[in-house]
Parts: structure tokens; sequence; C-alpha cells
């Protein structure tokens, strides 16, 4: 069983328009005792769809997306979720632990846009 749970606010209420990304501030994984357990909950909205992907840097000053990585969660939208109202929460699987990490959300239809509401939890060991 898992030490503390630590959760962010990563991304508040964020407009993002067709084709644009937004970017969450760095992620200083770092200063816990992660085990890799990380997960992403979303919240859409908007007429637009929006992935979400990740960033990892251990200088914290080049963040990179490791070559052969995918998308946390792909073409969402505001109907998307198990409840079809915008709403998810996905496991983050990382096959290393980086000490920096960044959360991009990113407009996908190319014609709509998104607001986006994101938290991230991460467990220590």
């Amino acid at each position: 069983m898992g030490g503390n749970i630590w959760t962010w606010k990563i991304i508040d209420n964020k407009t993002i328009t067709a084709n644009d990304s937004f970017s969450s501030e760095e992620i200083d994984v770092a200063r816990f005792k992660a085990t890799g357990d990380l997960s992403l909950q979303v919240e859409v909205s908007g007429t637009g769809k929006v992935s979400f992907s990740y960033e990892l840097s251990n200088n914290g000053i080049d963040f990179v997306k490791p070559v052969g990585s995918g998308d946390i969660i792909s073409s969402f939208s505001s109907v998307s979720g198990v409840n079809a109202d915008g709403k998810d929460i996905q496991p983050i699987i990382l096959y290393m632990l980086p000490a920096f990490m960044k959360i991009i959300a990113t407009e996908t239809s190319g014609s709509g846009y998104v607001t986006v509401n994101a938290w991230l939890a991460l467990q220590e060991v």
C-alpha cells in the first residue's frame, strides 16, 4: 500500500482555441517520494476536442515528449466520458520517473474551442 496522495489543479478554466495548445506550470516531481503512480482528471466544455499529453525534464529547463509516448487522453469533447459529460480520469503511464513534468492540452478539432480544468494526482511510496 502506498503513502500520501498529492493533488494539484494544473489547468484552471483555460480556454484553448482551434489548433492551439496550453502547457501547465512545471510540476516538481522530484520533491516527492513518488512511486510513478499518477493520474489525470479532466473536465472539458466547448465546441472542440482536446488531447492531453505530457512533457518531461530532468533539468527543469528543456521539456520533451519522450519518443513513443502517446496521449494520455485523445480527442476528448464536452460529450465524451462515461456519462457523456466531458469528465474523465485516466492513469499516466511513465516508464521512467522524471524530475519535472508538464501536462499539455491541445485543441484538435481544428475549428472549435475548449475550456479545460485538470487535476493531477501523484502517489508517494
